[in-house]
């Protein structure tokens, strides 16, 4: 979404709870020092008519927003992601999605954002790192980090890209710019890995993807627990977890426990099947390969 559009509907949102909140509050003071009164029931009576407005217009700003090229070619681009992973597809609207915010001059939008970060992770699960780093690096840093974009998401953009970035590090083994990114990542840690939830289920990979790349298996195992034991659901941690215990397990040969950590993996990805099992079960594939 164009950011300006997504910080003009939030304020508004919030704009909407503080007038409802204080109508009712002056409608029931009203009628609490003047029984009666045809201004208090007025009050109470124009309330939730306004509120069912306000909510009506932010969903017409809401569908105009996405009914424009580059809001249409976002929405496929998550259609594709929920339907069929990172399909042939997937790779082809990132682009064409990306293209558009060019044309336009949009390179700042959240639009723009989410399309190189979407195909940045799926490159780095691909192991085409190049292609990775290609898509990342064009994405105006400054722009994530700034205010409004805090505000629109608490720091949840910040946190795929730290996560991204790092997974790259790995897979090139480039332990350097594994110290880079997580000296960069420092103040975002100390803001926002305390607050939980996807953020920090995030993050927690991202150090589980340095410690891997230093070759500090006990550590990476410790942030794999703390994923596994993350308040989310399932589907989201179950995958990231298995993966990440079997990746130490491998790396340190404990054979036994990775071939049945590999059977829970398999299990996690495919009841219900996750979009992206192929290409999630093709890395394990490379992973178990290092114990043979």
């Amino acid at each position: 979404m164009n950011k300006n559009t997504a910080i003009h509907l939030k304020l508004y949102g919030l704009c909407c709870i503080i007038v409802f909140v204080i109508l009712i509050a002056v409608g029931l003071v009203i009628n609490l020092f003047t029984p009666g009164s045809t201004l208090g029931k007025s009050i109470l009576i124009f309330i939730p008519v306004s509120l069912i407005l306000g909510l009506v217009l932010m969903m017409v700003l809401l569908k105009r927003e996405k009914s424009t090229p580059i809001g249409s070619k976002y929405s496929e681009m998550l259609r594709e992601v929920q339907k069929n992973g990172y399909s042939d597809r997937f790779y082809e609207i990132v682009d064409e999605g990306a293209a558009l915010c060019s044309e336009k001059g949009d390179r700042d939008s959240n639009y723009y954002v989410s399309f190189m970060l979407y195909g940045a992770t799926a490159y780095c699960l691909k192991k085409e790192y190049g292609k990775a780093l290609q898509y990342i690096n064009s994405v105006d840093t400054t722009k994530i980090r700034s205010g409004e974009q805090e505000f629109l998401d608490h720091g949840e953009t910040l946190a795929l890209y730290f996560n991204t970035q790092m997974g790259i590090c790995q897979g090139m083994g480039d332990v350097q710019r594994a110290e880079n990114v997580l000296a960069d990542a420092g103040n975002y840690i100390d803001k926002y890995y305390k607050v939980g939830g996807l953020n920090a289920l995030s993050i927690d990979d991202m150090y589980c993807a340095y410690y891997c790349v230093k070759g500090d298996y006990e550590k990476e195992f410790a942030h794999a627990v703390k994923i596994m034991e993350a308040k989310v659901p399932d589907a989201a941690k179950n995958p990231m977890a298995y993966l990440r215990y079997l990746e130490v397990y491998c790396k340190t040969g404990q054979k036994e426990n990775a071939e049945e950590m590999y059977k829970l993996l398999k299990q996690s990805l495919m009841n219900p099947k996750n979009a992206n099992a192929d290409i999630l079960m093709k890395y394990a594939d490379d992973v178990m390969a290092e114990l043979n």
